[in-house]
């Protein structure tokens, strides 16, 4: 039973990284339900820290973001790590 929150969380989120596989510009979607402190980041497929995409606190309701604004990816695999209040998601994504 513990789980139900997360899992709750995480079908209300609606986290989506797109287009994947992506060439150049890769857009993060996710829908908040309240407000919360809010970190997005890019690791390499090591593990290796890429770029912080966003960080800090956002208030509920959709959410954009861009990869491209914050950094160029070379070919290959990533993970998008999205923080929200507590928990984690994250999302594979191939670069072109």
């Amino acid at each position: 039973m513990g789980n139900v929150g997360v899992d709750e969380l995480a079908n209300n989120i609606n986290f989506n990284v797109y287009p994947n596989p992506s060439e150049d510009n890769t857009i993060i979607s996710f829908t908040l339900i309240e407000s919360q402190e809010t970190d997005i980041t890019v690791y390499d497929v090591v593990g290796k820290e890429v770029a912080t995409v966003f960080s800090g606190n956002l208030n509920k309701g959709e959410h954009q973001y861009s990869i491209a604004d914050k950094t160029k990816l070379s070919a290959g695999v990533y993970f998008i790590k999205l923080n929200v209040g507590g928990e984690s998601f994250t999302k594979k994504l191939i670069v072109k």
